[in-house]
């Protein structure tokens, strides 16, 4: 559902856009350089988007945002 929910253009990615939306919306405010880190970590295929294998292998995780957060 929440892979949907951010898949705006149903184009079965979520391009990076589509996730800064989805992780400001979630109340996670990653930096440029977090968020192009996140980007690359999720997109294992480096097409420049997150399929949905990507997404749920990512999602499943327990600390999915805390591990694209740079500590402090």
């Amino acid at each position: 559902r929440v892979f949907e929910k951010y898949d705006k253009d149903r184009s079965g990615h979520i391009d990076p856009r589509e996730f800064r939306e989805m992780v400001y919306e979630m109340g996670y405010h990653l930096s440029d350089g977090e968020f192009e880190l996140a980007i690359r970590l999720l997109d294992k295929d480096g097409d420049k988007q997150i399929g949905y294998d990507e997404f749920a292998s990512w999602w499943r995780t327990d600390e999915r945002f805390k591990k694209l957060q740079r500590s402090a």
